[in-house]
């Protein structure tokens, strides 16, 4: 058996990590658009939807909460159901609402929206370097990762740059409203792309799958070193991957993992909750107005 990570250093840096990078690239510029990108969207949209400092506070406070509280699901199902598919199915859910919320009249909705819109996009931001690397030989994942990091830097372009071209002109629809449809099109190509890439070969080997395992990789192999070149002649019969859990039985593993995965995101959402709220909990959680005494706090923890 030969190690995975000994394979892609057989294979290298080619055609399809360079695809991967690309995607990935795109992916990362449209999270940056969506999450820090969106100050400028709601600079333009405050007049037209009234968002004064509060309704601001509420907005943001929503969006972020909703990608805090659901990191830990969806890092737990890219584990249960692989990298690619659970990047693909939030990704094309996040774009298809933050469309709608581009149309929404009126402020409530847009909230609504947008709060359904960060809840899914988070999918992205904790899998994508993830699937990323995993395709990368362990010389180059420093580098590559490095260069995704230049994606920010892109994105802090792109937005000011249409938001300043389209906020300034007085037109129908507003735009604002035509710059979020802007802000969709890195994640538009990425997850178009996403669809045509192969799934990770260590989550198939996590799954004890082999024989998908072993055709990711043949096909990773005839890209970089051309249609000729088999993993066969490379010497390499079967797959297997350092620190790997031993196998159980099909159905065994699915109610084992399914029954761990659950238990650790409610593990991950309690220990969370339990650090933000801890050192205000005397303050404010466990506070109550003395009647007596309406200007007074009365602390019982």
């Amino acid at each position: 058996m030969s190690d995975i990570d000994e394979v892609f250093t057989k294979l290298g840096f080619g055609k399809m990590q360079f695809i991967i990078l690309f995607c990935c690239f795109l992916m990362q510029i449209w999270m940056t658009n969506e999450q820090l990108g969106f100050g400028v969207v709601i600079a333009g949209a405050s007049c037209e939807m009234d968002i004064h400092d509060r309704r601001l506070a509420w907005l943001l406070a929503a969006n972020f909460s909703a990608q805090m509280i659901s990191c830990f699901i969806w890092g737990e199902l890219a584990d249960l159901y692989g990298r690619r598919r659970v990047i693909g199915f939030a990704s094309i859910v996040a774009i298809i609402f933050s469309l709608i919320s581009a149309l929404m009249p009126e402020y409530w909705s847009f909230m609504a929206v947008r709060t359904v819109c960060g809840f899914f996009i988070v999918a992205s931001v904790v899998s994508l370097s993830t699937y990323l690397s995993e395709f990368t030989k362990v010389s180059l994942r420093p580098r590559v990762l490095t260069i995704m990091g230049y994606s920010l830097g892109v994105s802090m372009i792109y937005v000011p740059s249409l938001g300043g071209a389209l906020l300034s002109m007085r037109m129908e629809p507003s735009g604002w409203r035509i710059l979020l449809l802007c802000n969709q099109l890195p994640g538009i190509i990425g997850t178009t792309l996403l669809i045509f890439l192969p799934e990770s070969p260590k989550y198939y080997l996590s799954i004890d799958d082999q024989e998908k395992a072993m055709k990711v990789m043949e096909r990773v192999c005839r890209m970089n070193k051309g249609k000729d070149v088999t993993l066969k002649s490379l010497g390499v019969e079967s797959l297997t991957q350092a620190r790997l859990r031993p196998p159980q039985k099909r159905g065994a593993r699915s109610v084992s993992r399914n029954q761990s995965a659950y238990g650790k995101i409610w593990q991950g959402h309690l220990v969370f909750l339990l650090y933000i709220l801890y050192p205000y909990g005397p303050r404010f959680c466990s506070a109550h107005l003395d009647d007596a005494n309406p200007g007074s706090y009365v602390y019982v923890w």
